[in-house]
C-alpha cells in the first residue's frame, strides 16, 4: 500500500483469494486490484483489475484503455445502491482478469518483434526498458527476441520495484507497458 507524499493520496493492492494460475511451468499469477482514492479530491475513487507474479513479486495494472478493467466512482448516491453496483462491476472484472491470463499464457509462445518493441519504447522512459531494446538515434533494435512474457516481466519488475517512481506515475507506466504488449496480441 502507498500514499503520496502530501498523504492525501491513496493506493492499496489487494490480491483475490482465488488460487493462483499457472502461466508458464513454475510461474504463478494471481489476479487482483488496485484501489485509489484520495481526502482531497486530487484522485477519485478507483478500482482497477491488476495480476500479481508470484515468483518475482511484480505486479501489473491491466491497461485500462485497452479493457473494461476499471471502475471509477463519485463519492455521491445512496452507498447501498453504489455497493450493489461495485460488487457486479468486481465480478465482470475478475472474469476480464481470468481472459487477461489465457492471454498471458499466450505471450510465452510469442517472441517480440521490433513493431512491439517501438511502441514499448514511445510510450515507457528508457530507464524503465529491458536492456536488449537499444533506442539510438532514435532508431529501435534488438539484441534479442524474448517473449512478450518475458519482455512484460522485465518491464513490469524495473517499474513494480522501482523506489522512486511515485505511486500513480507507476500505475499508470504499468497499463501502458501492458497496453503496449497487448497490440502484439491483436496483430498475432
Amino acid at each position: 500500500n502507498n500514499k503520496s507524499k502530501d498523504g492525501n493520496q491513496y493506493y492499496g493492492y489487494w490480491l483475490s483469494n482465488d488460487k493462483a494460475v499457472q502461466v508458464a511451468k513454475g510461474d504463478d499469477v494471481k489476479l487482483g486490484f488496485m484501489v485509489r482514492n484520495s481526502i482531497d479530491g486530487s484522485t477519485g475513487l478507483g478500482i482497477e483489475l491488476m495480476t500479481f507474479r508470484l515468483i518475482c513479486s511484480n505486479g501489473a495494472i491491466v491497461g485500462k484503455e485497452t479493457l473494461a478493467s476499471a471502475i471509477g466512482r463519485r463519492h455521491i448516491g445512496q452507498v447501498s445502491l453504489v455497493i450493489a453496483d461495485l460488487q457486479n462491476k468486481l465480478k465482470e472484472m475478475m472474469l476480464v482478469g481470468r481472459q487477461i491470463l489465457d492471454v498471458y499464457r499466450n505471450w510465452t509462445r510469442m517472441q517480440i518483434n521490433k513493431a512491439v518493441a517501438e511502441n514499448l519504447a514511445r510510450t515507457i522512459p528508457k530507464k524503465y526498458i529491458p536492456e536488449y531494446i537499444k533506442q539510438k538515434d532514435g532508431k529501435i533494435t534488438l539484441e534479442s527476441r524474448p517473449t512478450l512474457w518475458e519482455t512484460f516481466n522485465d518491464t513490469t519488475e524495473k517499474l513494480w520495484h522501482s523506489e522512486t517512481i511515485a505511486p500513480k506515475f507507476m500505475n499508470y507506466l504499468l497499463q501502458k507497458a501492458h497496453d503496449s504488449l497487448l497490440v502484439q496480441e491483436v496483430r498475432a
